[in-house]
């Protein structure tokens, strides 16, 4: 339910699991660290510390055309996803094809250095000893975890493969915009939570959307949809609005 909120961006019931998002940011955040320790079994790619994980999904034919247009862009994920640590597993999930052309079957590879620091905005952890199912090895990353596009290039007649490099906060234009819109966004959080019963969800986004748009980042290089960054950043706005008790 939280993740179908996140995917059609409906404020309110992301608002009604603002205790429950806390909650599991917090738990993700302090496993992270024993993540991170225990990472040295896991697959590995061009270096020691690298991690490998894998995600299957059935991608409608228009965002796959989206996807191959952002190739060395970066994507922002608008859920908490569901990876694994083994390609088979995650395959299951892919689908076998038969959904062309309306869906395409895609493997995502994700990889990400291990020795990057730790973002307390966006953790991920290995979840998979308290998993319903542990023999999946489930990573989960964070709703607004920022990836940059590498390649996308079709395996077979029935898959693709979507290769992705965890974001690593070293990139200055991603930073400033999460920095310049974070003021606007805080106001348009106060604004929905002072008003939430008489504001209509759709017209408060569409300013968010157009304040965002008129900024002096409008015209920068980097295929970001707005709205997927307004997830990012509410999500920490909802972390700080519960600690200070407001």
């Amino acid at each position: 339910m939280l993740n179908r909120a996140l995917r059609t961006e409906d404020m309110n019931t992301i608002l009604d699991f603002r205790y429950f998002i806390l909650d599991l940011y917090n738990q993700l955040y302090k496993v992270q660290t024993d993540f991170d320790r225990s990472s040295m079994t896991l697959p590995r790619a061009k270096s020691d510390r690298t991690l490998i994980v894998y995600h299957g999904q059935l991608i409608s034919s228009k965002e796959l055309s989206k996807l191959k247009r952002n190739i060395g862009g970066y994507i922002i994920i608008n859920t908490f996803l569901s990876t694994t640590t083994s390609s088979e597993i995650a395959l299951l999930y892919a689908g076998d094809g038969l959904q062309r052309p309306v869906y395409e079957s895609v493997l995502f590879e994700i990889e990400y250095e291990l020795q990057h620091r730790i973002d307390r905005k966006k953790p991920f952890a290995d979840i998979s000893h308290i998993s319903q199912i542990k023999d999946e090895n489930e990573v989960l990353f964070t709703a607004g975890t920022i990836f940059h596009v590498k390649s996308l290039k079709r395996f077979n007649d029935d898959l693709w493969i979507l290769h992705l490099h965890l974001y690593n906060n070293e990139n200055e234009e991603i930073n400033e915009i999460e920095k310049s819109t974070k003021l606007i966004l805080l106001l348009a959080l106060h604004n929905q939570l002072s008003a939430l019963s008489v504001t209509d969800k759709k017209e408060t986004q569409q300013g968010v959307v157009t304040d965002l748009n008129k900024s002096k980042y409008k015209n920068l290089m980097i295929n970001f949809k707005y709205r997927y960054l307004f997830y990012l950043i509410i999500i920490v706005v909802l972390y700080f609005y519960l600690r200070t008790g407001n």
